[in-house]
């Protein structure tokens, strides 16, 4: 199966949102109006860029080609300050295993998943988890 952008990002979107709600774990996604959470809870934003795409393949008997895609999804999740680290490498787990060795519905699928510890951000301690995708078009 291929997907379109808004097909790859729809499928992107329900991963991440799926650890998110089994964990409790707000999620902030790009341009939308929702609030970063306060208190002592954690949370992420999400983020989605694509890079390449070029063709894949010679046209078939319609025309038609396939186009490869990819980028990156960024997770930039934030835990209270002043916990250690165990929290942010806990929840960063389970955005990692949902992720890594998955492939959705319209084939997107990830590769050098990883988790990168990135300091303090006022009353939050940032790591961030990072996948690359790659998925195809045709048309």
């Amino acid at each position: 199966m291929t997907a379109t952008f808004r097909q790859a990002q729809q499928d992107i979107m329900a991963l991440v949102n799926q650890v998110g709600v089994d964990n409790s774990i707000k999620i902030v996604y790009e341009n939308t109006k929702d609030q970063v959470p306060t208190g002592n809870v954690p949370w992420a934003k999400v983020e989605l860029r694509h890079f390449d795409g070029g063709q894949a393949s010679l046209a078939n008997h319609a025309g038609k080609r396939r186009w490869r895609r990819d980028g990156v999804l960024w997770i930039l999740l934030r835990v209270p300050i002043g916990g250690g680290l165990a929290m942010g490498y806990e929840i960063g787990q389970l955005f990692v295993n949902a992720i890594q060795a998955t492939a959705t519905d319209h084939c997107v699928w990830f590769r050098n998943v990883r988790l990168n510890e990135v300091g303090p951000d006022g009353a939050w301690y940032q790591m961030n988890v990072l996948a690359n995708f790659e998925y195809d078009q045709v048309v």
